[in-house]
């Protein structure tokens, strides 16, 4: 039996958000693929989507932006008529010691990564609720809970979606709406390219297995949460750092 829900995922075209909306349309869930610039890489993920036999809609919008994202629900509302899991998945990185980082990349990295999900929340709260179900899956970071030195404003990012989503998960957790965050681990993506070679082996000396998990392990997790039915609010670490 397909799985006919609809997906949005934003930040679609990185590597995570590929792999998740994968998983999603091998199961037979209508996708919308989210880009905010490589719409060339969201055209080919889409494409690849439609050949696996999935429905997808590519949608161009900058999570800073409540319009924006208001459009893209209202998109995927007029398309399929519900919308039943949000993966929010879109972040930067702009790393530097607290010292040296400009008050742009304070912002560039805050905005994204916290306030762009407060921007995609508040898009399909009206709707999560009046279906009175919905999932909501945020990617979030180890480093929201431990800290990282070089990356003060994406662990501030972090520390505050975990905040977001378990405030949210107790305000709409009446309605029948699950909100959780997935720690992925340290993924092969365009996020942790820049990682210098002293970071990438402090992360590895922390990690009781040397390797976080297969990016696929990751998908295959979201998609099996997206599937439960009486867990909001929670954390869920996927690599074997002890936090």
């Amino acid at each position: 039996m397909q799985d006919r829900r609809v997906i949005a995922i934003t930040g679609a075209t990185g590597g995570l958000g590929r792999a998740i909306a994968w998983r999603f349309a091998k199961a037979g869930s209508r996708i919308v693929v989210h880009y905010h610039r490589n719409k060339e890489a969201a055209e080919k993920l889409t494409s690849a989507l439609e050949a696996l036999g999935a429905e997808a809609i590519l949608f161009g919008a900058d999570v800073r932006s409540p319009a924006e994202m208001n459009s893209m629900t209202e998109a995927t509302l007029n398309l399929w008529g519900r919308l039943d899991v949000l993966v929010a998945n879109a972040a930067v990185r702009r790393d530097g010691l607290l010292a040296r980082t400009t008050e742009e990349a304070w912002d560039a990295v805050l905005e994204t990564n916290l306030t762009g999900v407060r921007n995609s929340l508040k898009a399909v709260g009206d709707c999560l609720i009046r279906q009175q179900e919905g999932r909501v899956i945020a990617i979030g970071s180890v480093a929201g809970v431990q800290g990282r030195a070089g990356q003060a404003n994406y662990a501030a990012s972090k520390a505050g979606l975990t905040g977001l989503i378990r405030s949210v998960a107790m305000e709409w957790g009446p309605h029948n709406i699950q909100l959780n965050v997935v720690f992925p681990g340290i993924q092969p993506t365009g996020m942790t390219a820049t990682l210098s070679d002293k970071q990438r082996r402090t992360l590895d000396r922390q990690n009781l297995l040397g390797h976080a998990p297969p990016i696929d392990e990751t998908a295959e997790f979201v998609y099996r949460l997206s599937r439960m039915t009486g867990v909001s609010g929670q954390i869920f670490n996927l690599d074997s750092r002890i936090i």
